[in-house]
C-alpha cells in the first residue's frame, strides 16, 4: 500500500509536470551577488545581446523560438521562458549544444540602437504589457506579408524575365532559320543558273560543230574551193535560206500602195479602274493539292501571275491565275485577281462572273480564319470590281448598287488607298441621274430621304442619329397609310361611278399610266419601310435596347410569316409513300414558287430570326436566344458561325444551371 501510493503521487506530479510548463526564472543582479544560480542568464554587448538558457532535458527539434523586436518566447512543452524586451531589437539567431552544464540554448539579438541596456526586460502592468505584446505582433505580422510581397514580385519579375530572354533567343533562332533558308534558296539558284549556263555553252558548242561539219572542206593550200561541187552546195544553201526568211518574216506596214489606215475610237470610261492591293501577296493559301514538282503548285502559278500582272501582260497573267485555279478551286485570291485581269482586258462578263464567285466565297468564309477589317476590305474590293465591270458593260444601275454596297464596306478615316471611292461614288450617281436612271436628292420622298439619312449615319457607326432617321421614315410611312385609309373609307364610289371609272379608264390611257405611277410608289414605299425597320434593329442592338429590338423583329417575323411556313414545311420529311400523288406535288410547286418569288423576304427573315437571337442574348435570355438561332441555322445549315454561337449559349445555359444549383445547395 505503501509502495502503491508513493508511486500514484509520482505519476500525479510528472502528469502535472508535463501539462502544465515550468517557467524558467531569469539571472538578476542580485542573485549574481548572492551567488544564486538561475535557468536563464544574459550578458550584452553595445550591438548585441546574449542570453543563454538551461534546460533540465530536452531536444533540440521539439525548442520552439518565437519573438517580435519588443518579446521573445522560448517553449519546448516542459519548460517556458519569456521576456519583454526593454528596447526594441532587429534579428535574433540561436545555437544550441550539450555541455558539461546541461543543454544550453543561446540566443544572440541585435540591438536597434547601439547603446547599453540597464535590464534585459521591462516590468509592466498586465493589460499594458499585453498590450505591447500585441503592437508587437502585428508590426512583425505586416512586416512579414511585405517581406512575402516583396518575394512574390521579385519572382513574377524574373519570370517575367526569363520569359522575354526565351522570346529573344526564339525569334533569334526563327531569323536564323530563315536566314539559312533564304541563304539555302539563293545557293539552289546560283548551281540552277550555273547548271542552265553550262547546258547553253554545251548546246552552242555541239551547234558550232554541227555547222562546222556541214561547211565545205576547204583546200588550205591552194585557198581555193577543192570542187565544185561544193560550190554548189553553198548556192544552194544561200537560196534556201533566202527563201526561209521570205516565208517567216511578215510584211512591212505602210510598205505597199494597198495599205489602209483605220481609225479606233474607244468607249469612254465612266467608272474608275479598279486597282489590286499590294498585301494580297502575304495571304498565302494552304492548298490541299499534291504537286508532281515544286513548278507545278497553285501558289507558284499565282506568284507567276503576279509577275505577269506586274508587267501589264494581262492575257498572261489571266491564264497564269486560270492554271493555280485549276490545282485549288478554292484559292480565293486568283479569282479575285483574274477579275482584274478580265477588266483590263474589257471582257466584263467574264469579270462579272469571277466577282460573284469571289463575293460567294468570302462571305462564306468562317470567321476564324479572317480578320473583321480583312473580311470589309475583300468585300469592298471585290464590290468596287464588280460595280466597274458592269459600269463599263452599260449597266450603270447594277453598278451604282455595287459601288453603295462599297462604301458600307469601307472603312471611313483610314489611309487605305480607297478615299477617291466617295467621289466616284458621287460621279456615277450624277450620270445615273443625267439619263435619268434614277432620282435625284430633291425628288426623292421624305420617307426616302429619311431612310437614306439614316443609311448613311449606319455605315459611318453614328448608331443615335441612324435610329432617329429611320424612326422618322417609318413614321412618315405610318403616316402615309392612314391617310390613304382614311381616304378610302371617306369616299366610297356607287356602281355607276365605278362603271364610269372603267369607261374613262379604257378612253384615256394617261389615267391608267397615273394609276400605275401610284402603285409603284406605293411599291417603293413599303419597300423602304421594310428596309428601314430592319436596319433599326441594328441600331437597337448597338445601342443594348434589346427589348426595342426584339419586338421590331418580331414585326419583321409577322410579315414573313408566309415564307416562314414554307421553310417549315421544307424542313419536314415527307411521310407518304405514294410519290404521285399530284396533290402533294402540287403543294410542292406552290411552295417553290413562293420561296423562289419571296426571295427578299428569306433574307429578311433570316436577319430577323439572327437579330432577336441577338437581342435575346443581350438581355441574357439564353433559351431563346438559342431558339432562334437554331431557326437561321435550319435556313442556312451550313453557317459554321451560327452553329458557334449555338455551342456558346448553350455552355452559358449550362454554366447558369450549375452556377444556380450550387447557390441553391448552399442555401
Amino acid at each position: 500500500w505503501i509502495l502503491f501510493e508513493s508511486n500514484l503521487s509520482l505519476f500525479l506530479y510528472f502528469s502535472h509536470f508535463r501539462t502544465m510548463p515550468v517557467v524558467l526564472k531569469l539571472r538578476t543582479e542580485e542573485d549574481e551577488a548572492k551567488g544564486i544560480t538561475r535557468d536563464v542568464s544574459w550578458t550584452q554587448t553595445k550591438e548585441d545581446i546574449s542570453i543563454k538558457i538551461k534546460f533540465p532535458y530536452t531536444s533540440e527539434d521539439k525548442i520552439d523560438i518565437y519573438w517580435t523586436s519588443l518579446y521573445v518566447k522560448v517553449n519546448d512543452g516542459n519548460f517556458l521562458w519569456e521576456c519583454d524586451l526593454a528596447d526594441e531589437i532587429t534579428d535574433l539567431s540561436n545555437f544550441y549544444k550539450d555541455d558539461a552544464e546541461g543543454k544550453i540554448m543561446r540566443l544572440t539579438v541585435t540591438k536597434a540602437v547601439p547603446e547599453k541596456w540597464d535590464k534585459l526586460g521591462t516590468p509592466l502592468e498586465k493589460a499594458e504589457r499585453m498590450k505591447r505584446r500585441q503592437q508587437s505582433i502585428e508590426q512583425k505580422e505586416k512586416m512579414t506579408e511585405k517581406r512575402i510581397d516583396k518575394k512574390f514580385d521579385t519572382k513574377q519579375k524574373e519570370k517575367k524575365r526569363y520569359f522575354e530572354e526565351h522570346w529573344d533567343i526564339e525569334k533569334e533562332q526563327r531569323a536564323d532559320i530563315v536566314e539559312k533558308v533564304k541563304q539555302e534558296k539563293e545557293t539552289e539558284s546560283t548551281k540552277l543558273e550555273a547548271w542552265r549556263d553550262q547546258t547553253d555553252i554545251k548546246e552552242k558548242q555541239a551547234r558550232e560543230q554541227q555547222s562546222k561539219a556541214e561547211q565545205p572542206i576547204w583546200d588550205a593550200d591552194e585557198a581555193t574551193i577543192a570542187t565544185e561541187e561544193n560550190e554548189r552546195i553553198l548556192a544552194d544553201r544561200k537560196a534556201q535560206e533566202e527563201e526561209n526568211q521570205k516565208q517567216e518574216l511578215p510584211p512591212i506596214r505602210g510598205a505597199g500602195e494597198d495599205t489602209n489606215v483605220v481609225q479606233v475610237d474607244f468607249r469612254p470610261m465612266i467608272g474608275p479602274a479598279p486597282m489590286r492591293g499590294s498585301h494580297d501577296d502575304e495571304y498565302y493559301h494552304q492548298s490541299s493539292y499534291k504537286p508532281k514538282n515544286p513548278q507545278d503548285t497553285p501558289v507558284h502559278y499565282k506568284e507567276q501571275g503576279d509577275t505577269y500582272y506586274t508587267s501589264k501582260q494581262w492575257k498572261k497573267a489571266a491564264d497564269s491565275y486560270s492554271e493555280a485555279l485549276k490545282r485549288d478551286p478554292a484559292f480565293n485570291l486568283c479569282v479575285c485577281n483574274r477579275a482584274a485581269c478580265w477588266l483590263r482586258l474589257h471582257k466584263y462578263e467574264k469579270a462579272i462572273s469571277d466577282c460573284n464567285l469571289a463575293l460567294n466565297q468570302i462571305s462564306n468564309t468562317p470567321c476564324h480564319k479572317t480578320t473583321a477589317e480583312r473580311y470589309r476590305y475583300m468585300m469592298m474590293k471585290m464590290y468596287v470590281r464588280r460595280g466597274t465591270a458592269y459600269v463599263w458593260n452599260g449597266q450603270l444601275l447594277e453598278g451604282l448598287d455595287d459601288y453603295r454596297n462599297a462604301m458600307a464596306y469601307r472603312a471611313g478615316g483610314k489611309k487605305d488607298g480607297t478615299e477617291d471611292l466617295a467621289l466616284d461614288l458621287e460621279q456615277l450617281e450624277a450620270e445615273a441621274a443625267k439619263r435619268g436612271l434614277i432620282k435625284t436628292m430633291k425628288e426623292l420622298t421624305p420617307q426616302e430621304q429619311c431612310k437614306g439619312q439614316g443609311d448613311s449615319e449606319l455605315q459611318q457607326y453614328n448608331f443615335a442619329p441612324a435610329l432617329e432617321a429611320y424612326t422618322e421614315s417609318i413614321q412618315l410611312y405610318q403616316d402615309s397609310q392612314e391617310k390613304l385609309a382614311d381616304e378610302a373609307t371617306s369616299a366610297p364610289t356607287s356602281p355607276d361611278g365605278e362603271k364610269q371609272q372603267k369607261e374613262g379608264e379604257e378612253e384615256d390611257e394617261d389615267e391608267e399610266t397615273e394609276e400605275d405611277k401610284r402603285r409603284r410608289a406605293q411599291e417603293r414605299a413599303t419597300a423602304c419601310y421594310w428596309k428601314a425597320v430592319a436596319n433599326r434593329t441594328v441600331c437597337y442592338i448597338q445601342l443594348k435596347q434589346f427589348e426595342e429590338a426584339v419586338k421590331d423583329c418580331d414585326v419583321i417575323i409577322a410579315h414573313c410569316e408566309e415564307v416562314a411556313n414554307a421553310l417549315n414545311q421544307s424542313h419536314k420529311q415527307d411521310d407518304s409513300d405514294d410519290e404521285e400523288d399530284e396533290e402533294h406535288a402540287a403543294k410542292l410547286r406552290k411552295r417553290d414558287k413562293l420561296l423562289k418569288k419571296n426571295t427578299a423576304n428569306v433574307l429578311m427573315l433570316l436577319k430577323a430570326y439572327i437579330r432577336k437571337g441577338s437581342a435575346f442574348a443581350g438581355l441574357k435570355n439564353w433559351p431563346n436566344a438559342v431558339v432562334f438561332y437554331e431557326k437561321a441555322l435550319a435556313i442556312t445549315p451550313y453557317d459554321d458561325d451560327i452553329r458557334k454561337d449555338i455551342q456558346k449559349l448553350r455552355e452559358k445555359m449550362q454554366h447558369e444551371l450549375l452556377t444556380t444549383a450550387t447557390r441553391m445547395g448552399n442555401k
